[in-house]
């Protein structure tokens, strides 16, 4: 018998993604998703690179230097946004293996992590619990 069957590694993400209402550390977050901060550091990397709403979630800094050359601060702790956004990297890690394929799906399905897509899943969460 043949059975024809499809896999998908956006709907794979959707049950390891993680949201929260509050601000977190990259230290914290290392904590949560159970990695080293090194580790959390480097998807925070791949993240910064490949998404624009990733990037722009940061704060620009404060720095007068550093503000004139539109610097972000990545320093400071990361919104509820780009937690969900690093718990789908590790996800994806732990499918594809390797960096280069993990930005090159980031980069080919960019509204598996849209704000938007954000937004629509964090409110289905939320509202589910109230």
């Amino acid at each position: 018998m043949n059975r024809s069957q499809a896999f998908s590694l956006g709907s794979s993400i959707e049950p390891d993604s993680i949201y929260v209402d509050f601000a977190v550390t990259k230290s914290e977050l290392a904590r949560l998703l159970q990695v080293t901060r090194p580790t959390v550091w480097k998807w925070d990397k791949i993240a910064y690179f490949a998404l624009e709403s990733y990037r722009e979630a940061y704060p620009i800094q404060t720095d007068k230097a550093k503000r004139q050359l539109c610097e972000r601060d990545k320093e400071v702790p990361l919104s509820p946004y780009q937690v969900w956004v690093l718990s789908r990297i590790k996800s994806l890690m732990n499918s594809l293996r390797i960096a280069t394929r993990v930005k090159a799906y980031i980069r080919g399905n960019p509204h598996h992590f849209s704000i938007s897509n954000f937004q629509y899943k964090s409110n289905q969460v939320f509202h589910k619990g109230a």
